[in-house]
This record gives C-alpha cells, structure tokens and sequence, in this order.
C-alpha cells in the first residue's frame, strides 16, 4: 500500500476550514469508509448509472461503486479529539515530573514543556473512551503514532491526526488519514534554564558553622564519619527546587577519593526520610560523582543513557549540577541514586530476603566471602547483616551465590527459558547489562570492580540472579588511551583476563537461547532508533551542560569530545554487532501500521469473496463490519475458523462474506 510520510502535514487545520467549505467532496460510504476530496484536487468529474470516477491531480483518479456509496455530501462530519497530551515519567526514564500538555482545540495546538536533557520522548495521547471502542488511531506523517510506545524526536513541531478507521483525504497526490488536526509544539525547559551556568546549584552548608578549610572531616577519615549539613537545590528552571534541608555527608569513592581539603572529592549524602532531589524518586541516599578523571565529565551520562536505552536494572539517573560547600565552589559533579536494594535503587514488592553483592577487590565491606568457583571478592552490599532483624543469613547468600557460580562455570544450557524465575540467571537483565559492558568496552570487569548481582531470594539457591545494575565507568570508553581515542574494534572477551570477564564469558557461550535473546536486543538497538538516540543525547546533554564545564575549567575541550565520543560509539556499535551470532528472530508488527487506501471499486459486494480474504502475506489484519466497526484482528489463515457471526467484513481494504 502507498503511504505518505509527509502529507500528513498537509492536512493541518483543515479539518475546521473543511466544515464551512462547500467545495470539498465527502463520500459516505455503506462499509463505514469516508472518502474527502477537496475541489482544488479535481481536474473533473465522470459518472455513469454505475461508477463515479474522480480524476484528480498529479495524474491519479479515484473510481467508487454507486452501489457501495451511501451519500455524497458537502458537510464535514463531527471529527475525534485529543483528551489529553502529556509525557508520563511512567514512559521517559530521563524525565522526573510528568509534563502534560496545554490543548487548544480551536487552535488545533498543543503545547508542552518537560523538563528533562534529551529530546526523544515517549507520548501518552488519550481519546475519549467512545474514540476508543471505535479503535480511532493517531497518525504522524503517514505512520501510526501508539500511545505510551513511539518515541519520537520533538526537535521540532509535528501534526498529530486524530483518525478513525478507513477515513481518508486526497491531498497533494495521495490519500492519507482524514481526522483532526493538532500542531505539537515541545519547549524544552533545558533550551532557556534561568542559573548562570545552565545546570542545577547544589548548595551544603555544615550546620556547626566549620569552615571548607578546617572541616576535620574532609581528611581520609572523612569516608566513614557522618556530618551534619544542609543542602539547597536551585533547579535552574528545569527541575523542581528545594528548600533547605537536613542532611548527613561524608566522602565516598576508592580511586577516585582522595580526602584533600579543596580537592574535587565525590561525596555521599542521605536525608532523614525519603526526599526527591531534583524530581527523581523518593530516596533517603545519594551520591555526588566528581568525574575527576581528565575527560571524563561526559562518560557516566553517556554509559547511564545506554543503560536507560536498552533498560538495565535499577538504572540510576544522571543530573549535572553545580556544587557548592559552605559557599566555595567545588565543581561541575552528577547527582545520582546511591545503588542498594531501596525503593529509588533496586525497587522490589518484598525485599525480606533479597540481597545485592559487589565483586570488587576492594573487598572492603564488613561481610564478605569468596565464591567457591571463580574464587570472587564479594561484598554483601545488602541487607545490613548487622541488624538483628535482617531474616536471612550469610552463609545462605553464600550458598544461593555459589550455586549460580557453579552452574555458569559447570553446565552447559543451564538457561531453558527466558521466563523470569525459569532459571537461576535473569535473562533479560544479564543481556542488558552485557550490551552496556561490551558497548561501553568497560575494563572494570577484569578486576572486578562494581560489578553488581543481585536476587530477590536468598533464601533460595533456585532463585535467580540479575546482573546489574550498572555501576562505575572509570575504566570504560579506552580511559587508558583518553576517552574515545582506543580501537572500537576490540573484543572483551577474545582473551579472558579476569574472572568477572569469565563468568559473563560462560554465561553466553554456554546458552544458546541467551544468544539469540542478545542478538534480539542488539537488532533492537541498531534498528529501531535507539542508536540514533543515543548520538543525539551526546549533543543535547553537552549542550545544556557546556557552561558549567566551562566553569570547572578542566582544561578540555568537550565539543571535540562530544564529537568524538559520537563516532566512537556509533563505530563500535557496528563492529559489536557485525561480530554477534546471528538468528532468525519473529519481531512484534503493528496491524496499524500502514493506514492503507480507500476501495470504493467494488461494483456489488455479492461480488466479494466468500469465506476468505486475499493478502500478501499472513501478517494480522483489522477486520471490520460492513458499518464500519471493528471485531477482530486476525490472520488471514484464521479468518474461516475464527467463529464469525454471519455476515460481510472488510478486511485487508477486501470485502469478504462469512456463511
């Protein structure tokens, strides 16, 4: 079928100016079909006591059956409407507060503002419920718009057409959706912030009036002893603010700490109860990430927009802010969730008996273990087995871990579902968190260092264990040859220089339907848009936050960083997926997908078929009454079993009998 993608355009604000127009034709016909047809299309009419033929514009013509024709008018009929537009945080990970739209329905415009970096955003449209039950669609340039599903770049205003079925409008050469009309137009509050320097102020002040120069804590025991503060957010118009507030601080970081008085630290702070700093999700802890390393103030957005894309674990979110302490400067920093199993982390229904375990050799947490197969450093990061009323117990973590271990070092095709539970490995969550590993090249793994596990039942060695979340970047991107300047061409897992390379190593090698869940979602990512996001997102988070990077003086140049980094990722994307095992894989089709073309040939509909339907393919196709509403989709294959009452359908732009 022909479909225009940019027509649609086209029938902007016609739908009003069409209901006081008498020079526009509509052809009401008796299967519910609507053909419109504006005079200034016409190059003339013919008709014969059978057949009205349109001759139109560009060379085309349209032919209708005057049996199948129940009136020609010159009225437009009442059209659908949009109820509400709005951008749910439900649907956009990067967006913390629901942005809904201002809708003038005179005007045919909707207007809305989120507040979020990255211009790629999920709608949610409503229709009143009796648009609904008619199955009334959505239409965009020619394709169809699903709520709550197409993401769509708002760089620009586009015309949403409010469409019931096989309604359709001759304009400029072709027929597209004939329905209501409404301009979108998106200002994003990140295109006019009202701080100097774009990004959020975070401001924290200690409560007993110490001074950045003689605080006592910024020493290297600053890691574990707790001070009392306040903290202030200004949200630069972008974000919510807030009030002052009272907080506990200390340091945090391995490396990346350093405990000088007036050097760029990373911090960890928590309020007394569950707050939602900048919008996010209500949470008692979080962190400051200094992104110290020369280079990398780009990295963790970047490696955390991937993780968002392909959707890890517990994804944590990225904010650049501006930092503050007792009013010196410190620095442009990310504030992000702390990892842990909480409801702005690893949120979970029951988490009595979960547990989250970091391999890291930095082996530093009060309880620890080694595994028994891959002799891991592992740090139980949850539950607090200090706590008298933590119900489960070391040595069942250690039992439940040890089991996955052996299984993904011991047995081949230890995964025979990717039903969640099916399995002692999360299949979903392993091969999200393996594209991040390998797409992001993050050496952190051959250590291992943050590298996270972690399963809702300790208690149950069957009970399975996800991968993720993504944590730690220090050593991703080639940071030993200055981000985004290594080979794109390397594979991780060529040489196994580590045991956390291993583990993950022995889990793909040794599944085949893991596999071909991998090759599933990389043809996801390279083919349905989310590569071509993720480069857009380098230039939208750059250039909101270039100000504040300017201010921290780095003394890099992050244009030709962004840019690089553009062509790093876009180029080792390529080779990671031209390497991967290949499957033949069933992807989800739209039955909406092509709006289709009006049939108005039909001389006598005892003409139809009967008891079957002509297609190209045995793809689902709406099946219409012969009024116009919708009673089933089905295969064409299934139309003489599917149990239809008696009558004539219209399916497939055919009309067929059922007996």
């Amino acid at each position: 079928m022909k479909t225009a993608l940019s027509l649609a355009l086209c029938v902007g604000a016609a739908a009003t100016a069409f209901a006081q127009a008498p020079d526009t034709t509509f052809f009401h016909f008796k299967d519910g079909q609507l053909v419109v047809i504006p005079q200034e299309y016409v190059v003339d009419r013919q008709e014969d006591n059978q057949f009205i033929t349109m001759n139109l514009t560009e060379g085309k013509s349209f032919k209708l059956s005057k049996y199948a024709l129940k009136e020609e008018t010159h009225t437009a009929p009442e059209l659908p409407v949009i109820e509400s537009f709005k951008f749910n945080n439900d649907y956009n990970d990067q967006l913390y507060t629901t942005a809904n739209g201002v809708i003038d329905h005179a005007a045919g415009t909707i207007t809305v503002s989120p507040g979020c970096i990255g211009k790629t955003l999920v709608a949610s449209v409503k229709l009143p419920d009796a648009e609904d039950e008619l199955d009334t669609q959505v239409w965009v340039e020619g394709k169809h718009n699903i709520s709550k599903v197409t993401r769509r770049r708002f760089d620009r205003d586009y015309v949403y057409t409010v469409a019931r079925p096989r309604n359709y409008i001759f304009k400029a050469g072709e027929f597209v959706p004939y329905g209501r009309d409404y301009t979108v137009h998106v200002d994003f509050l990140t295109d006019h912030p009202t701080s100097k320097y774009n990004v959020p102020r975070i401001d924290i002040t200690f409560g007993d009036g110490t001074t950045w120069g003689d605080s006592q804590w910024i020493g290297m025991n600053g890691k574990k002893t707790w001070e009392k503060a306040t903290i202030k957010i200004d949200g630069s118009g972008v974000y919510p603010d807030m009030a002052e507030t009272e907080i506990k601080i200390r340091g945090r970081g391995n490396s990346s700490w350093e405990g000088k008085a007036g050097s760029k630290n990373p911090y960890r702070f928590k309020f007394d109860k569950k707050q939602k700093p900048l919008g996010m999700k209500n949470g008692k802890n979080w962190v400051l990430l200094a992104n110290k390393v020369s280079g990398s103030m780009t990295t963790n957005a970047l490696a955390m927009k991937i993780a968002d894309l392909v959707g890890t674990d517990a994804c944590n979110h990225i904010v650049p802010v501006e930092l503050y302490i007792n009013g010196h400067y410190r620095g442009s920093y990310n504030l992000t969730e702390k990892i842990g199993i909480s409801n702005n982390s690893i949120d979970l229904e029951d988490e009595s008996k979960a547990a989250l375990l970091e391999l890291d050799t930095y082996y530093d947490e009060d309880f620890k273990f080694h595994d028994d197969h891959y002799n891991f450093p592992v740090n139980i990061k949850d539950p607090d087995l200090a706590d008298p009323e933590t119900a489960i117990t070391l040595d069942q973590i250690k039992a439940a871990f040890n089991n996955f271990c052996a299984l993904t070092k011991e047995k081949e095709g230890f995964v025979n579902s990717v039903d969640s539970g099916a399995s002692a490995l999360h299949v979903e969550s392993y091969i999200r968190g393996l594209l991040v590993t390998e797409l992001t090249n993050n050496n952190e793994i051959k250590h291992p260092k943050s590298m996270y596990f972690y399963t809702e039942d300790a208690t149950d060695v069957n009970s399975p264990w996800h991968y993720g979340p993504m944590w730690d970047f220090d050593s991703a991107f080639g940071w030993d040859h200055g981000f985004f300047n290594v080979s794109t061409e390397h594979d991780m897992f060529a040489k196994i220089q580590g045991n956390g390379q291993e583990i993950l190593y022995n889990i793909y090698k040794r599944n085949e339907l893991v596999q071909k869940e991998y090759f599933r979602l990389w043809d996801h990512f390279m083919n349905d848009g989310l590569l071509d996001e993720l480069l857009e997102y380098c230039d939208d988070y750059y250039a909101f936050v270039k100000p504040s990077f300017d201010h921290n003086n780095s003394g890099n140049d992050y244009a030709e960083i962004t840019a690089r980094s553009k062509e790093w990722l876009k180029a080792r994307a390529e080779f990671l997926y031209s390497k991967i095992n290949k499957f033949d894989i069933e992807k989800e089709t739209d039955p909406w997908a092509s709006y289709g073309e009006p049939d108005g040939q039909l001389d006598n509909v005892e003409d139809a078929a009967v008891g079957e339907i002509e297609t190209d393919n045995d793809e689902p196709v709406a099946v219409f009454s012969i009024t116009g509403v919708r009673v089933a989709t089905l295969r064409p294959s299934e139309i003489n079993s599917a149990n239809l009452p008696a009558g004539v359908y219209v399916a497939g732009n055919r009309k067929f009998i059922v007996k």
